[in-house]
């Protein structure tokens, strides 16, 4: 079983993948263009919205949210000033708003 890893030479900025088997001790890579010392490089680690189930990623259910709580204060300002028809289907929107923003573990909290 083989690992790969990425160096970057400090001096002249040459990339390369490196490939070591398991139990391997990782020396310290030279470059060979220059033959400095390289570094290893640690790819940032990939996060993307296909990797939440449904597709919404935490910053949009945040966004959701906080759109569902305006809706509501909307809803009873208009109930309010006597306007409960629009009131009541302004509230069912941001409650559909809301069930789309909580998470499992939102629902099991409950």
């Amino acid at each position: 079983m083989y690992r790969y890893h990425d160096y970057k030479c400090i001096s002249c900025g040459h990339y390369e993948t490196i490939m070591l088997k398991r139990g391997e001790e990782e020396e310290s890579q030279l470059c060979p263009v220059c033959d400095a010392t390289m570094d290893r490089q640690f790819p940032a680690p990939m996060i993307t919205k296909a990797s939440y189930p449904d597709g919404i990623s935490r910053g949009d259910r945040w966004e959701l949210a906080k759109q569902s709580s305006r809706m509501e204060q909307e809803a009873s300002l208009l109930r309010k000033h006597g306007k409960k028809e629009d009131a009541a289907r302004l509230k069912r929107e941001a409650r559909q708003l809301s069930k789309r923003a909580s998470t499992k573990r939102d629902k099991d909290d409950k």
